[in-house]
């Protein structure tokens, strides 16, 4: 049985990993895409880590008074999360994996072109 608590907690989560999205994304001219690996990492990271929040979210919810549909709807959706997320972490390895180290990783180094990730709908 999960609380109140549970999912208050998850709540702060979220809003927590917003915060810290805005700020790096915040910049000067946020269609601007990261100008290190690092911090392109970060943005991707941070989006995934938002995905599997909103996942959780939902896992804890009670389904009591929905709908066979509105179930089936919601589980696509949670589905989808969790696919974005891996994808996302995988996508920041990558980007990762072209640096040699995190001091050439945020001194600005390659610089991979990635898709923006899909934003967390909740």
């Amino acid at each position: 049985m999960t609380t109140l608590s549970d999912r208050a907690l998850l709540e702060r989560a979220l809003i927590a990993i917003e915060e810290v999205l805005a700020r790096v994304d915040g910049g000067p001219d946020a269609r601007r895409p990261a100008s290190t690996a690092a911090q392109q990492a970060l943005t991707i990271c941070l989006t995934a880590a938002a995905n599997l929040v909103d996942a959780g979210q939902t896992l804890l919810r009670s389904p009591e008074d929905d709908s066979s549909d509105q179930l089936t709807q919601e589980w696509r959706v949670l589905i989808s999360h969790v696919k974005t997320a891996s994808r996302s972490a995988h996508q920041a390895a990558l980007v990762l994996s072209a640096e040699k180290n995190l001091s050439s990783a945020q001194s600005g180094g390659v610089f991979i072109e990635t898709p923006r990730i899909c934003q967390v709908a909740h």
